[in-house]
């Protein structure tokens, strides 16, 4: 409701106050209020700026802003900000200047969630989930913890002083380099550093627990470095001494607030009488607990006690509009003349509520339904006084979005053609060198590799370096890290070439040589000496390191030195040729061995490769010599880190300069291209980093400069080229001289088509840092989500989300009589829940006749259709769809099952499968039969037809005819099972007849839009043909097509076609050598959606051919197997997480062991052994049949007579 309110400008309110060393104009202010509208990477948004730009329009104001991450650890939950990567830091400085333009002040809260965070989100970025102790504040925070795999534990001392010494503090420097006025520490409402304070939360032992003293060591602690950082003056710090919010004890539990309290307050005020006085302190009043107000007489306590021991300045906020109009408790709160007073919930619904309290105008309701939005709407849509609020569609339209919109650089220098060798680039942009440990484990380039250097060199004309390559064995063992010194490694950089210069780009490679970086162990390992140019480690972990494992470091002697350059090397270079690299380049750079030969702290030696700067550059410049006649001149280069410090290498603080070093080596190279032997390039590293650290400008010890004096070729140069965006002034500027290119490396990593985005201005993706060196594709390639298999498809009349689907994938898991189980329930619920999916359930008998195996679902009776109904609502209520495969076994049928019901055994033609199938049929006393006319006509005209009505009862959105893998509508397509010499036999056209007519009928029965037909033309499964056969699969599916497309032209276009992909041929996976056909044809008749299944996890985990698949957009790709052991595929294949592995001898089982057992991601895994006792049963079906199947069945005697073990055995059938 609105509050009416009295004028108070003319009161204490509007006086001016001192807040450390600023004076505010009035004694309002505006209090943390989270409202969730930050992007997904935590970065504030475009709304965030408008929102506190007019919440700071009244000069002098205080604004606090939201609750905000100082790290990841704090906790991450979606749309809240945070103030710890490079993005947020210059998001937060837009906004803290609009304050600043309005003469107002900011403040930034830092918050640290502790045991109230969200452990699944925790545990998918691989973090722990944190406490003092690990004392759950409620059962449900313990159940989703142990659900994620993320119990709550407590901190450890070491990791206390992390926090404090490290991830605060640098969220504190953030926080200045923003531009805040004022950073809050928030210790309330039951958040971490509240949680140190409370005995009920904090059971710690040492020094960090127990009394209260050191309950408080953590925030006092805290407060003290801080401190030290940013100056007592603009520090404050947040507490709720009464709240029961988020499992906090106050007067409830053994020690009092009071206690803890005052001795925290006295010990503030103890620093501030010792010339460090915070400046303030800020208090949740009694008022409000949380986010509930508390009436009078419910109130624990009070906060005076603050007033009489802390002499400084104090923030109250908590329900202040209780007395209004006359806000009698505000007026007396402000005439000490030290606190000030803040609204939160009605700041929101009144971004003028400073003008409204002083000219005494009515504060408008707010709706906290809205509080938590992802749009517009309840945040920037309240008006100001006298204006009427904007449409709520208008305002719910609007998202976050990026502040700073970065400066297209398309018409700059940087997007103009540069020569480097003999190429010619189309712009100056390159992608520098990122080790991310992709490779296989004997050092091949992977799949994954392919796909990111594929991915980054899209724009044409594009520049690409490899990550650093081992040059051969001795140079390195690391895992990951790919190598160029073996035929498979050759072949496999031959590949990712030949898919750059596709793309009309150009490659380099980098060859790296570990030196005193190996690892002892791996070399060892290896059989290798641990060598360096001199036997000086980096450290002493490396020493010790050295020493445990018996392989200490030593100096390379002459020969081997001559063997690495006239041998190794050569090979390397020549291999790197081999594979069509356009450039080779020299690691000379970060403190490896080359660069370790250069500097005289690692390079001690009294030979000619040591001593003086001459001797030093000696093994890179003959080095270089010697590859100049091997590869080219023109096609060598090499990379320097003049200014480096890491890795033990000594910059400017060695004996040698830099400049000496790096100026004669310059020269050197200089002087040989004025010969004739100009390189490629020469690659420098930007003084504005230090290996993976960025600096300040302050921090950076030289510049490189001196590289464009001394050498007149082409100059590469790399190292946060992102400091100054949007703008890229740094990037405009070093290319103007027409001979350089700069480059980005991590940004290349979150942005594939970063030239792209740097030519349109489109904002740079945040790259994560924690998923560098990971061994599979998250955080390296695009995610599948970011492709257009996650863009919408239109399937006859629905709008799918996403372009994967699930293929039908018969389990064995109905009741005896065909009837879908509970098991079918949960894994159709649990594999629908991305929603727009769709889902291809199980082959289904459209009708009793031609059964194969037992425990299959089918449509023909009312139960199934029931229970069919319940797993298809479930579907639908996870937003997805799903389709009804409908199945004939014919000659694959089991005869005796068929006999026990009354039925014949009757096919296209009286062609057994195999000898076993006849004698088995011989012996049922039902032999194959040819299907008459008669029953032909019955299949077509009722019994298909009544089996697809049946799946619309059930609420199917589609029904599939499945004519492949050789069953029995496949029988009658294929020559080689279908010898008939009426109409349905014979000829192309009478083979297809049967398949066709069913479609047509269907067609009139149910909607075209709602019918997809599933084929496999190459598929020899259970005796069909294929390639070289009487007549070819092309000239009969290429008939079938084009009678589909001739229906579609005239108004009758299926849903789908589905096509089982050459990679498979019925249960089986076909190497690529022996495949015998490809699909590509389907398209060049059909110009309808095709659904694709088969083996498309074989260049997985980078799925090129999915994404390829799809691109025409109207192609979906299916999985089976995956599917069934990861009921979140979807999910998985978006954000490029792992599947995991399937298990082929459980598929046919008899309960629910590897069926509902797998986990989803992030979920700890299910009780597998609990699945073993889980059969199926009915879906609250009643009058169910429980045996249909003959007795003797599946008789399990020493004979094996019973005649349906055969088929048990053939197929895997569980005996139960």
């Amino acid at each position: 409701m609105s509050v009416n309110i009295s004028p108070l400008g003319e009161t204490q309110v509007f006086q001016p106050i001192k807040l450390g060393k600023n004076t505010l104009d009035h004694r309002v202010f505006f209090p943390p209020t989270t409202r969730t509208r930050a992007l997904e990477d935590h970065t504030p948004s475009n709304l965030a700026l408008k929102y506190y730009d007019e919440r700071s329009k009244f000069p002098g104001t205080l604004i606090i802003t939201e609750g905000t991450f100082p790290f990841a650890q704090g906790g991450l939950y979606s749309g809240v900000p945070g103030i710890y990567t490079e993005k947020h830091v210059k998001a937060w400085k837009r906004i803290v200047a609009k304050i600043h333009e309005n003469k107002s002040f900011a403040s930034i809260q830092l918050w640290n969630l502790g045991r109230t965070a969200d452990p699944a989100l925790l545990k998918e970025a691989g973090l722990p989930f944190l406490a003092p102790s690990a004392i759950y504040f409620d059962e449900d925070s313990k159940k989703a913890a142990e659900a994620a795999g993320n119990p709550l534990r407590a901190m450890t001392e070491e990791e206390i002083q992390h926090m404090i010494y490290n991830q605060y503090e640098s969220a504190a420097k953030n926080a200045l380099e923003a531009g805040f006025d004022y950073i809050e520490l928030h210790s309330a409402h039951g958040y971490l550093l509240h949680e140190f304070l409370e005995e009920s939360s904090n059971k710690r032992t040492d020094k960090y627990g127990g009394s209260i003293e050191n309950r408080a060591r953590f925030v006092l602690e805290l407060v003290d470095h801080m401190i030290s950082i940013v100056g007592a003056d603009r520090l404050g710090i947040r507490l709720s001494p009464w709240a029961t919010f988020q499992g906090m004890k106050s007067v409830h539990g053994e020690v009092h607030p009071l206690t803890t309290y005052s001795y925290v307050v006295n010990e503030l005020e103890k620093r501030a009488q010792a010339g460090n006085r915070l400046a303030y302190i800020s208090l949740v009043e009694p008022r409000v607990d949380g986010i509930n107000s508390v009436e009078k007489k419910d109130q624990a306590g009070n906060n005076d006690f603050v007033k009489y021991l802390w002499k400084g300045t104090i923030l109250k906020a908590g329900n202040y509009t209780y007395d209004a109009p006359k806000f009698g408790q505000l007026l007396e709160d402000v005439s000490d003349d030290r606190t000030l007073v803040g609204f939160s919930r009605y700041f929101i619904s009144n971004p003028d509520l400073v003008s409204r309290l002083h000219d005494g105008h009515d504060l408008a309701p707010y709706e906290r339904e809205t509080f938590y939005g992802r749009s517009d709407f309840g945040y920037n849509d309240y008006p100001k006084y006298g204006e009427r609020r904007e449409d709520a569609e208008a305002a719910k339209k609007r998202v976050p979005e990026e502040i700073i919109q970065a400066v297209p650089l398309k018409d700059t220098k940087v997007f103009q053609p540069i020569q480097v060798g003999k190429n010619v680039l189309s712009n100056r942009i390159f992608y520098a060198a990122s080790t991310r440990t992709r490779a296989l484990e004997d050092h091949t380039p992977s799949d994954l590799q392919l796909r990111n250097y594929d991915e980054r060199t899209r724009y044409p004309g594009s520049l690409v370096v490899t990550e650093a390559t081992f040059s051969f064995p001795q140079a390195g063992a690391s895992p990951g890290v790919p190598g160029v010194y073996t035929p498979d490694h050759t072949n496999g950089w031959k590949k990712i070439v030949d898919r750059v210069h596709e793309n009309k780009s150009f490659i380099a490679i980098q060859l790296w040589n570990l030196g005193r970086l190996g690892s002892p162990k791996d070399l060892k390992k290896a059989g290798l000496p641990y060598v360096a140019p001199s036997a000086i480690y980096e450290n002493e972990s490396a020493r010790e390191e050295a020493e445990a494992v018996n392989n200490p470091l030593r100096a390379l002697t002459e020969e081997e030195i001559h063997d690495q350059i006239y041998n190794q090397y050569t090979a390397a270079a020549k291999n790197s040729v081999a594979a069509g690299f356009d450039y080779l380049e020299l690691h000379a750079a970060h403190g490896y061995l080359l660069h370790q030969f250069l500097e005289d702290t690692s390079n001690q030696r009294t030979d000619k490769y040591g001593g003086s700067v001459e001797n030093r550059a000696r093994f890179v410049l003959e080095l270089i010599d010697h590859l100049i006649p091997i590869v080219g001149a023109e096609k060598l280069a090499i990379r320097i880190s003049p200014w480096v410090t890491m890795k033990g290498m000594p910059g400017i603080h060695g004996d040698t300069h830099p400049l000496t070093t790096y100026s004669y080596l310059l020269h050197e190279l200089e002087k040989r291209a004025q010969a004739g032997n100009r390189l490629a390039y020469v690659s420098v590293v930007e003084p504005r980093v230090n290996g993976a650290f960025s600096l300040d400008a302050k921090d950076q010890t030289g510049d490189n400069g001196f590289v464009e004096d001394i050498w007149k070729g082409t100059i590469l140069k790399a190292g946060n080229y992102t400091y100054d965006a949007p703008e890229f002034r740094s990037v405009v500027n070093d290319v103007a001289n027409d001979r350089t290119l700069v480059g980005f490396s991590r940004y290349y990593i979150a942005n594939p088509d970063l030239v792209q985005r740097l030519h349109d201005g489109l904002p740079l993706k945040p790259y994560d840092r924690s998923l560098f060196y990971r061994r599979d594709n998250w955080g390296y390639n695009t995610p599948l989500g970011d492709t257009k298999v996650f863009a919408p498809i239109q399937v006859g009349k629905n709008t799918l989300s996403n372009r994967i689907f699930m293929c039908p994938t018969t389990r064995l898991k109905a009741l005896d009589d065909g009837t879908p189980s509970n098991l079918a329930l949960q894994l159709y619920d649990e594999r629908s829940k991305f929603p727009g999916s769709l889902l291809t359930a199980e082959g289904t008998y459209a009708f009793e006749e031609g059964l194969i195996y037992p425990r299959t679902p089918g449509i023909f009776t009312e139960r199934h259709v029931e229970a069919w109904k319940k797993i298809v609502d479930r579907v639908h209520k996870n937003k997805s769809f799903i389709s009804l495969q409908l199945y004939n076994a014919g000659r694959v049928a089991n005869p005796l099952v068929n006999k026990d019901k009354k039925f014949p055994f009757a096919a296209a033609s009286a062609i057994y499968l195999d000898e076993k199938a006849k004698e088995d049929a011989i012996a049922a006393g039902n032999p194959l039969r040819e299907l008459t006319l008669d029953e032909i006509d019955d299949l077509i005209n009722n019994k298909f037809p009544k089996a697809a009505k049946n799946a619309l009862s059930a609420g199917f959105d589609y029904v599939e005819v499945h004519a492949a893998n050789g069953y029995l509508l496949n029988q009658f397509i294929d020559v080689v099972s279908n010898k008939r010499t009426d109409k349905y036999g014979g000829s192309i056209e009478n083979r297809a007849r049967i398949v066709l007519e069913v479609i047509d009928k269907l067609t009139t029965e149910i909607g075209a839009d709602r019918v997809g037909v599933r084929i496999s033309p190459w598929s020899t499964f259970q005796g069909m043909s294929t390639k070289g056969a009487e007549i070819d699969p092309l000239t009969t599916y290429s008939y079938f097509l084009h009678e589909l497309e001739k229906r579609a032209q005239k108004g009758n276009r299926l849903a789908y076609v589905s096509i089982i992909e050459p990679r498979a041929d019925g249960s089986d996976t076909v190497k690529s050598e022996d495949q015998v056909g490809d699909n590509s044809f389907v398209y060049d008749i059909w110009k309808g959606t095709v659904l694709r299944a088969g083996g498309y996890t074989y260049d997985a985990p980078a799925f090129h051919r999915v994404e390829a698949d799809v691109a025409n957009d109207r192609t979906l790709i299916g999985f089976c197997r995956y599917y069934i052991s990861n009921p979140d595929l979807v999910e998985r294949l978006k954000n490029g997480w792992d599947l995991q592995p399937y298990d082929r001898p459980s598929f046919y089982r008899g309960d629910d062991y590897r069926y509902n057992t797998y986990s989803f991601h992030g979920e700890p895994q299910r009780d597998e052994e609990a699945g073993k006792n889980r059969k199926p049963e009915p879906i609250a079906i009643k009058g169910w049949k429980k045996h249909t199947f003959p007795q003797n069945f599946f008789s399990a005697n020493d004979k094996n007579e019973g005649f349906g073990r055969p088929y048990a055995l053939q197929f895997g059938i569980e005996i139960l």
